[in-house]
């Protein structure tokens, strides 16, 4: 729940317009992958939230995205694979981009990108249990299409410094095919900082400019490395290299609404806290959102694992008596109503959701007179 709050108190920072969804001659094929909840090495805050936001964003921008969320070795080998293979089938004219936010380390000037199940204990195990970065310029080169973007927003910190072999800081630089923009959150050797907020410093500033309209990807990116650069003070410095042999820019349409980037930022939110209850007050929001299959289906899903609890006539009680989890469930959408009110200036979306806490609160068998929100009063303002 705490990922969708951060995400959601994003929408409110974002200035930048979200572009609609764009029809393009070239085929555009992304792979995201933000890998964060790990087992033997510590874990990272933001690379789902920023894997998620990334993701939408490109999908607004013409993609054709795959994304994967805390990705074990098999999967993430399987998804590097399943993306060269849609590259090729794309076609000389199509583009190319991969993503990734997590671990990542380099050993013998050869970086490695970390599943969440790595376990090492002794650096001549790396190749073993990681993923070789270059594996994914191979797919690259394999495809022969004529433009490629690669974006690592790793290095944040070294998960083994318990292995003396490991005393190299960052990601060393690669050589890229012809045809390729490589870009790296930080200068090669250097750190890059997670981010104290919702998303990582490199991440909030790649959406903002990327979709702006008719910006080349090699001015874009300049304007990345100003705006990280003044947001953690000049200690982490974007850095990317290019071969690139044609013009590109992410965003070639008229900037979108400020309703359309809300509704764009609400369903990163949902999309990521994976609660029905917050799937629904979106879907009853937004009845024409272009999102609306993905959440109906996504609803379907949850509700399977976890229906809603059975009406019952229990006596009324308050959340500080509840232990179980309809109490939980209960908590977050109350927490989410609060958030959803800063977003909301005519009081519609507000009231959808509250009507959607009586109903909730009715069925788990509570009074929600006794809860400190009085949703019957808002309405009734309304």
């Amino acid at each position: 729940m705490i990922y969708a709050f951060r995400i959601l108190a994003l929408a409110l920072i974002f200035a930048a317009a979200i572009p609609p969804r764009e029809t393009l001659a070239e085929s555009r094929v992304a792979l995201v992958v933000g890998n964060g909840n790990y087992g033997s090495v510590p874990a990272l805050d933001n690379p789902a939230g920023d894997a998620i936001l990334i993701a939408e964003t490109l999908k607004a921008l013409g993609f054709e995205v795959t994304l994967l969320l805390d990705s074990n070795q098999a999967e993430l080998r399987r998804g590097i694979s399943q993306f060269g293979r849609a590259l090729r089938q794309a076609g000389q004219d199509g583009t190319g981009l991969f993503y990734y936010a997590g671990h990542a380390v380099q050993s013998f000037g050869t970086n490695y990108l970390l599943p969440v199940d790595t376990n090492l204990t002794d650096a001549a195990d790396l190749s073993l249990v990681a993923i070789e970065a270059e594996s994914i310029l191979q797919q690259m080169f394999s495809a022969k299409n004529r433009t490629n973007i690669v974006i690592l927003d790793a290095c944040r910190n070294n998960p083994f410094v318990s292995i003396p072999e490991f005393n190299d800081n960052g990601l060393a630089e690669m050589k890229a095919p012809t045809g390729t923009f490589l870009a790296y959150a930080t200068a090669p050797g250097g750190v890059a900082f997670d981010g104290l907020d919702e998303n990582s410093p490199f991440t909030q500033a790649l959406v903002r400019e990327m979709t702006v309209p008719g910006v080349p990807i090699e001015q874009m990116f300049k304007k990345v490395r100003v705006a990280v650069l003044e947001k953690t003070e000049e200690r982490q410095t974007p850095w990317d290299t290019s071969s690139l042999i044609s013009d590109f820019t992410f965003s070639t349409e008229k900037a979108h609404s400020p309703e359309e980037i809300t509704e764009l930022q609400l369903w990163s939110s949902v999309q990521s806290a994976r609660d029905p209850a917050q799937l629904k007050l979106f879907l009853h929001a937004y009845p024409n959102s272009q999102f609306r299959p993905e959440g109906r289906k996504l609803l379907a899903e949850l509700m399977e694992e976890k229906p809603l609890d059975s009406a019952v006539s229990a006596p009324a009680q308050t959340i500080a008596h509840g232990q179980n989890l309809s109490d939980d469930r209960l908590s977050n959408v109350q927490n989410w109503m609060f958030q959803i009110q800063e977003l909301d200036e005519d009081g519609a979306v507000e009231t959808l959701a509250a009507t959607e806490y009586d109903m909730l609160v009715i069925e788990a068998g509570y009074n929600f007179s006794e809860w400190a929100y009085d949703t019957r009063q808002i309405i009734a303002k309304l």
